[in-house]
Parts: structure tokens; C-alpha cells; sequence
């Protein structure tokens, strides 16, 4: 975090303000950012423990500027960030959302990789596109937006954990509008095993993908293109979500030697069948779930498996042992003898 907020007063543009979403943080936090004695932090602290969802839904009611941008706690700006903005502001001044060009660092701040090309100007069903066809990488961090614009939208989606809110809220605030991108690369975005998607329970995972299907369908866009878009590429989109998601899920309980209760499936094909009442079906009978599901639901298979894992040579063998394993599955399928 100190890091963040050093980088943060270190820009070259000096007129902004750093609001701190303080969530009952116990690890001096607010004593460090007081002991800077710099005017431009405020600090909003909570009374009580907030999850992630409730403490970044206040930023909707404290006291804003004409433009906000969010940074995570972990991610630093490059010094030129905020002039990078300014400069894009002011020359596309009817946008409703401005974007750069960032880095991947890992925990220790080394450079991973740069993230890709973004276009300079993208409409909303383009971006739509984008997203639904994974041509673009899209975080919470680096995005400039009006306040009253993220006023008038409500705010970031109230999505669990918020996954895939950040997606919901970019479409929302350039829906009849567009997002323009600055070439500079001028921040970096961290990640890291602690990140929130990696703490990500099943539950949580499955209600985020819920909320991000009943997102577009109470979507009032006026944009015809962003509906033809929508209906080309969502059912797809959300089809390979969930498939992805529930055999992440299936993976990690074979691995830990766990059972997934089978109802789980039914959830995910539920939520589905909003958008996508043939995916769904498709989606109970894939051959990769079924086959991990039939590792998951024999005990003593599980068992193996799991142990298999955790055995020195295991990690560099799991590929070769999930093959053997779904070529013995689809011979018990097809009724003959497994060689």
C-alpha cells in the first residue's frame, strides 16, 4: 500500500486528491498516511469491517473532483500517469472513458510482461467484443471516468466480490458514448497468489457469473450494434465462463481431496440458461466435466489423484495422469476395456 500511495503523490500533474477507502485497517495505515502531512489525502475510515463490495460502494457518496480513477491498494502509477490523462482529456473531450497502457508486475515489483495493445478509440460494442471474444484485458485499475458519470450509472456493481464488475461498469459508462487510450504505458497492475481471484470460492464464483448474466439482461442499451454483438458472442462467452469455472472448481477439489456437490453444476447451468437455454444443456454434458466429475465423485479415485499431486514427481506429471485417467474414463464410457 505504501508504495501505491508514494507513487500516487509523486506525479508530475499536482492537482488531484487521494481518497482513501480506510476498511478498519488495523496495520497503522491511517497513522503512516497522517504522519505524511500531505493536504491532498483524505481518508474515509469505516466504522465496522466492510467486505470489498460494501467498502468500494462508498466511494458513490464521499466528495469527488470532476474525474476519479481507481487503483487497487498494490498497483503503482508511473510519474507521468496523471498528465498522461490530463492530456487525453483534454483532447477527446467527449469520451466517457479514458485508458493507457499498463504492465504486469509480480508481488516483488518485477515487470511479468506488457499487457496488449489497446486501440486508441473503441465503442461500446466494440469493447463489448472485445470482451466477450477475449481480445482485451480488463482490471479495475488505470481507467479515468467522469464523477458524474459514475454517479449516474450507480456506482461499481454491487457483483460478489466484485468479479467482473469492473467489465459491467467500463460498458455501462461508455454505452452511446466511447473509451479512448493513450499509447504511453504509465502504470503497473500487480499480480499475485493473494489476489482476490485467487482466494475466489466456488460460491462466490457462481453468484459473480449470476450477477454478470442478469447484467446484460437488464442492460437498456440503445446501441442496436452492441445487441448484435451481444447475441453473436454472449451465449458463447458465458458458455465457455461457466464450463471454465466449474472444472476450475472440479480441478482444485480432486486435487485437495474434496467433494463438490453435484448440484453445483446445476446452479451454473441455471444461471446459463438465462442467455443461453442450449448452452446449458451443452454444459451438463461436456466431457471434461463429466470426466472430472467422475474422478470427484469415487472416493478412493480422488484419493489417488490427490495424492498422485502432492507426490515430488506429481506436478510435472498431472497432465500425463489426467490423460490416462480420461482414456480409461471414455473406455468405461464406450462399455470396453481400457488399455
Amino acid at each position: 500500500m505504501k508504495q501505491c500511495v508514494q507513487s500516487v503523490l509523486a506525479q508530475t500533474y499536482r492537482d488531484f486528491e487521494l481518497a482513501v477507502l480506510d476498511n478498519c485497517s488495523n496495520d497503522g495505515t491511517a497513522k503512516w498516511l497522517a504522519g505524511l502531512h500531505d493536504s491532498r489525502i483524505k481518508i474515509y475510515p469505516s466504522s465496522t469491517p466492510l467486505s470489498i463490495e460494501d467498502n468500494w460502494a462508498r466511494a458513490i457518496e464521499i466528495p469527488k473532483n470532476e474525474f476519479i480513477t481507481f487503483f487497487g491498494h498494490d498497483d503503482l502509477m508511473d510519474a507521468d500517469y496523471l498528465e498522461a490523462m490530463s492530456t487525453l482529456i483534454d483532447r477527446e473531450p467527449e469520451a466517457g472513458l479514458y485508458f493507457a497502457h499498463f504492465r504486469y508486475i509480480d508481488e516483488s515489483g518485477n515487470m511479468i510482461r506488457h499487457c496488449q495493445t489497446v486501440p486508441p478509440h473503441t465503442t461500446a460494442a466494440e469493447f463489448l467484443q472485445a470482451i466477450l471474444t477475449s481480445q482485451v484485458e480488463v482490471n479495475g485499475t488505470g481507467y479515468v471516468m467522469r464523477s458524474k458519470s459514475y454517479e449516474a450509472v450507480g456506482g461499481i456493481p454491487h457483483f460478489q466480490n466484485l468479479l467482473y464488475a469492473d467489465h459491467a461498469l467500463w460498458l455501462m459508462l461508455i454505452d452511446r458514448s466511447y473509451k479512448v487510450t493513450t499509447p504511453q504505458e504509465c502504470f503497473s497492475y500487480r499480480l499475485h497468489t493473494a489476489s482476490m481471484s485467487a482466494a475466489t470460492g466456488g460460491q462466490a464464483y457462481l453468484q459473480a457469473i449470476t450477477q454478470f448474466i442478469e447484467f446484460f439482461v437488464r442492460l437498456d442499451s440503445k446501441d442496436p450494434e452492441f445487441a448484435r454483438v451481444f447475441e453473436q458472442y454472449g451465449p458463447d462467452f458465458f458458455a465457455g465462463l461457466c464450463n471454465a469455472r466449474y472444472i476450475d472448481l472440479l480441478v482444485h477439489a480432486n486435487k485437495t481431496n474434496q467433494w463438490l456437490e453435484p448440484q453445483m453444476l446445476d446452479e451454473f447451468a441455471s444461471a446459463l440458461s438465462r442467455i443461453a437455454p442450449a448452452k446449458a444443456g451443452e454444459l451438463r454434458n461436456s466431457d471434461s466435466i463429466r470426466f472430472h466429475r467422475f474422478i470427484n465423485g469415487n472416493r478412493l479415485l480422488r484419493l489417488v489423484y490427490s495424492a498422485y499431486l502432492r507426490a515430488p514427481w506429481g506436478k510435472s506429471q498431472a497432465s500425463a495422469l489426467s490423460r490416462r485417467l480420461h482414456k480409461h474414463y471414455a473406455a468405461l464410457r464406450r462399455g470396453r476395456k481400457p488399455h
